[in-house]
């Protein structure tokens, strides 16, 4: 989950106030084990009292329900093409980008990764606003969102996972500590997904 506060909260819920922009939470699905969030119900209770509709995409697997979004005051739909701003945490799928909208997500393409080159053609082609977390720094070109310590513990676990059968693993990405990067959320995220039990239905 990622923190409002590290892509300065006020100024994002400002902007997209004063522009009656809508914004949405995408479903994650670059593969069926993932369970993060780029906000947490408690982002989007900030941003609804602000003025800001939320809409986001429904999920069996993320490890905050439907439910805990929508008491939080956004909307659960099946789509979130009809949001202004798309909030991600991996690469969005090319044929799931929207022409003309603006998407938040770690994209993976600024050092120039050959194999999201076509997505970033795609993106180019839809005249696609791309904001990556990865190039938002401070005046002193420090990284405002970035991965705590445990996200390169759980990439060299998941290496090891998924050379074998893939059983009973939830990864998430915890914040270091003091970092004001990320939420607190993330520490109970983290907890919940340990001792979650797995959904037997992907979505």
């Amino acid at each position: 989950m990622l923190s409002l506060r590290g892509l300065n909260g006020r100024a994002f819920a400002t902007a997209a106030r004063g522009a009656r922009r809508v914004v949405g939470v995408r479903r994650e699905d670059k593969n069926q084990w993932e369970r993060r969030t780029p906000i947490a119900p408690t982002n989007v209770r900030s941003l609804v009292s602000d003025g800001i509709p939320v809409l986001v995409q429904t999920s069996t697997r993320r490890i905050f329900s439907d439910a805990e979004f929508e008491a939080a005051g956004a909307k659960i739909v099946d789509d979130v093409s009809s949001a202004d701003i798309v909030l991600g945490v991996k690469e969005v799928p090319i044929g799931q980008l929207v022409p003309d909208k603006t998407y938040l997500m770690f994209s993976h393409t600024h050092k120039g990764q050959s194999y999201n080159m076509p997505m970033l053609r795609a993106v180019l082609d839809k005249r696609v606003r791309l904001i990556d977390y990865e190039l938002l720094k401070d005046s002193k070109n420090q990284r405002l969102v970035r991965f705590g310590t445990f996200a390169g513990y759980s990439g060299k676990h998941w290496q090891r996972a998924t050379s074998k059968r893939h059983t009973h693993t939830h990864f998430c990405v915890c914040a270091n500590q003091g970092s004001s990067t990320f939420s607190t959320a993330w520490a109970s995220a983290c907890s919940r997904s340990a001792t979650a039990r797995r959904s037997s239905t992907w979505a």
